[in-house]
């Protein structure tokens, strides 16, 4: 984890922002519509990430994109932004991107208060890890 307070490589115009190096290990090639349920289960815990879009013009089209399928990296995104939304720590910007290195990718998300923005990436990992093995 990189905790950015300025400009830097990731965003010009989002000088606070997280960079997360995840590893994918075993789930490296696993989209989320290969694992049962899993948009159930992130819909039933975090409603409000219906609001969020997945990618560019895409509002409101998250849960949908979960649907057919993306990577778990980009669930982690949201989620991260979604916890400090939950906190009124309103944070929008977040992109994910694969790195050189197979099942490594690199989460790219802002934050308003630093200790929350870093929790959030260690929490969203974690409610990750338990939303794919059903726990």
């Amino acid at each position: 984890m990189r905790i950015m307070r300025g400009p830097n490589y990731w965003s010009v115009k989002n000088p606070k922002i997280i960079v997360l190096r995840l590893d994918l290990e075993n789930y490296k090639d696993t989209l989320t519509n290969e694992i049962p349920d899993f948009s159930v289960r992130l819909e039933k815990l975090f409603p409000g990430l219906s609001d969020h879009r997945s990618t560019e013009g895409a509002e409101n089209r998250f849960f949908e994109s979960v649907r057919k399928g993306v990577w778990l990296s980009h669930v982690v995104e949201h989620i991260a932004l979604e916890l400090q939304n939950l906190s009124c720590m309103g944070c929008g910007y977040g992109l994910t991107y694969p790195s050189p290195q197979e099942g490594i990718d690199y989460v790219v998300f802002a934050y308003s208060e630093e200790r929350a923005g870093e929790y959030a990436a260690y929490a969203a990992v974690k409610i990750t890890e338990a939303l794919v093995k059903d726990t």
